[in-house]
């Protein structure tokens, strides 16, 4: 700046228009705006105004004007200075650019990037992403949320969200930011990379279809299966092995990077066909990390077999849950949608996915939902438009709760759970927060499920009634009786004790049933099957035949195995010597089948037994008590449990619930369908 633009600046406060004022062409106001951070940044999008936020976006113009020393030893050098400016295009045939997916770290912006002449403040992980993505290119048009959309505007960051899907799609690549080199992750980069191409050779990615899973799936437990694929798969998981078991504790370690548990990221990495991962100066294809966990998953578990200590277990079996797994099902299942051949996910799924036994993090609690919209399928059916513009964001997890039902999906419900997270207290009891680590549905729905195990309400479809109140979910369905008696809730962490207490209790409810004599079930030993039916649902898994309806002698057999250990267990104390023995016995030749039963019990956890008034035997919510009433709600596959209020004809939404004897739609056509309304 020269002296006569000091002086000029040193008399400011004489002037009374300050914009007119210029030095060397500057206005006064651009001068000071890039030492003043928020006007710099107002300035800034002034003179960028998007022709409509519905249509364009903003693309930063990222040039590196000279570097510093290598960060690390044989890397290219990081930039000390980058020299920014932003552009407009239309997001219909936009200018070639790449999408940065990041994670923000902290809000608190302590780092400042000169953008267009005026100084933009933005968080240290985004100024550290910047510089090492600006290492591979000498100019990089890139869209970044953080300096792309204004911030402060509640409107058009509401728009901008709207168009996440075609930003990520229509990208020329997506970089994804995972962090600098740490904890052997080069090591880790290097072997994905590998592992990914040779995988890609044999065409793994062939078998990633409904047709063929089944195939993929005796090829990993079997080498003697007549395939093409199955030697060079067997022979690639043999090389991979010993490499997997050097690096278990790597795997964890990248696992936590803050990245994997943004909610934004799944939409931003599932989106664009050509994604990378980048980790310092390592880069590879997030396709070849999706081979790559299938490989990894076949050799670790053949590891396990063999015995080794259990130090390496505890290991393995961290490694073999991490969160890359369903955020690459996603994206495999995004891809497939969009090359014609799959159905992706709609909103409820990926709700679901991500929140239910998950931990997924978002800055704004709303921001769980909008940060899905554009990789959901059935988002224009929805028709949600995200709102920023309000401080109670409860109006827009109940709005697009009751557009996901109105589309069908009332099994939303299972997952309104309480207490609600604070910030959300006011939330209607139907709505769900979907905070992190809901627990689950004790019915488990896939997304390609084609014959659905139950269905209570039969071929009924959602009725939903109009409502003067944005709260009031108006709901038309059926009444299947009041709860007459409830047990204590059943905790699945009791052990024999706790799984003793409810098979008693279960046992006497039924006894109350008989005795109450009404024709609810068509034989009496078709009402004495609900001791080992409800305790499971109705439902039963094992490594054979997948999701099952309960039935004889199956699993009966392993109930009464179940009952029995936990009796011994339980009794064990009073037991003499001579008794032990062949307790123990007894104990040895039925504790597989007894731990299968109660591991088959797990969904129930925190739910009571009950008993209604006229004889209908389940589980209910662990707030039910007697006097609440199971409902059947058109459309649904699960009953459910409300309250009735003092004022009127209005309802408390308690939870999901089993009924015995009602779960294929029996009562249909037997009581009047009514109206509720649950607030």
């Amino acid at each position: 700046m020269s002296i006569a633009a000091t002086s000029a600046s040193a008399h400011l406060h004489e002037t009374t228009d300050v914009s007119e004022l210029t030095v060397d062409g500057v206005t006064q106001d651009d001068i000071l705006a890039r030492h003043i951070p928020g006007q710099a940044a107002g300035r800034l999008y002034e003179r960028h105004l998007l022709p409509s936020t519905a249509t364009h976006i903003r693309l930063l113009e990222l040039r590196v004007a000279d570097s510093a020393a290598a960060s690390e030893p044989g890397a290219p050098p990081l930039p000390e200075t980058i020299v920014c400016s932003l552009l407009t295009t239309p997001i219909e045939s936009p200018q070639p650019f790449k999408a940065l997916s990041y994670h923000w770290g902290t809000d608190d912006k302590t780092c400042s990037l000169e953008v267009s002449g005026s100084c933009v403040r933005i968080t240290p992980s985004l100024d550290t992403a910047l510089r090492y993505v600006a290492t591979q290119q000498e100019t990089l048009y890139l869209w970044v949320d953080q300096i792309c959309i204004n911030q402060e505007d509640s409107a058009e960051k509401s728009d901008q969200v709207l168009l996440m899907t075609d930003i990520y799609s229509k990208a020329e690549q997506v970089l994804v930011w995972l962090g600098e080199t740490a904890d052997r992750s080069d090591e880790l980069m290097d072997l994905w990379r590998d592992i990914g191409q040779q995988a890609q050779s044999i065409g793994l990615e062939d078998y990633f279809t409904k047709e063929k899973v089944s195939r993929m799936l005796e090829i990993m437990n079997s080498r003697s299966v007549d395939d093409p694929l199955t030697e060079p798969y067997h022979q690639i998981v043999d090389t991979a092995r010993p490499q997997f078991e050097k690096l278990l504790q790597a795997i964890i370690d990248f696992d936590q990077r803050p990245w994997f548990h943004r909610v934004w990221i799944v939409q931003e990495v599932s989106l664009c066909p050509n994604t990378v991962f980048v980790c310092g100066h390592k880069t590879v294809p997030v396709d070849y990390v999706v081979h790559t966990n299938h490989i990894f998953s076949t050799a670790i578990k053949q590891s396990l077999k063999s015995g080794p200590d259990m130090g390496f277990q505890r290991l393995a079996l961290q490694a073999l849950s991490p969160r890359t797994v369903p955020l690459l099902s996603t994206r495999r299942r995004r891809q497939r949608f969009q090359n014609g051949v799959g159905d992706g996910d709609e909103l409820f799924h990926l709700l679901r996915k991500l929140f239910v036994e998950s931990d997924t993090k978002a800055t704004q609690s709303r921001d769980r939902i909008y940060g899905l919209l554009g990789l959901a399928v059935d988002s224009k059916d929805l028709a949600i438009k995200p709102d920023y513009s309000t401080a109670d964001p409860a109006l827009a997890f109940t709005s697009v709760a009751r557009a996901m039902i109105r589309n069908g999906r009332v099994e939303l419900l299972s997952f309104s759970q309480f207490p609600k997270e604070p910030g959300l207290e006011n939330l209607p009891t139907w709505v769900p927060d979907w905070r992190s680590n809901l627990l689950p549905s004790y019915y488990v729905i896939f997304e390609s499920a084609e014959d659905h195990l139950l269905g209570e309400s039969g071929n009924t479809k959602v009725s939903l009634a109009p409502t003067n109140e944005q709260n009031i979910l108006g709901i038309r369905g059926y009444i299947v009786d009041s709860i007459d008696e409830v047990g204590s809730a059943w905790d699945a962490s009791g052990g024999n004790a706790s799984c003793l207490a409810l098979f008693k209790t279960l046992e006497e409810l039924c006894r109350k049933s008989a005795a109450v004599g009404e024709p609810i079930y068509p034989s009496a030993s078709r009402r004495a099957e609900a001791v080992w039916r409800v305790p499971v649902g109705d439902l039963y898994w094992t490594p054979e035949t997948d999701y099952i309806r309960a039935r004889k002698p199956l699993v009966e057999d392993q109930y009464r195995d179940c009952l029995a250990v936990s009796e011994i267990v339980v009794n064990w104390g009073s037991m003499s010597a001579e008794e032990q023995k062949p307790a123990m016995q007894e104990i040895t030749s039925r504790r597989f089948t007894s731990g299968r039963y109660k591991e088959n019990m797990s969904g129930m956890n925190g739910k009571k037994p009950y008993v209604t008034c006229r004889g209908y035997l389940g589980m209910c919510p662990g707030s039910a008590v007697a006097g609440d009433v199971v409902v059947i709600l058109c459309g649904a596959r699960l009953p459910y449990v409300l309250r009735r209020q003092d004022q009127g004809d209005r309802w408390t939404f308690l939870g999901e619930a089993y009924c015995d004897g009602v779960m294929d739609g029996e009562i249909m056509g037997h009581r009047e369908e009514r109206l509720f309304n649950i607030e």
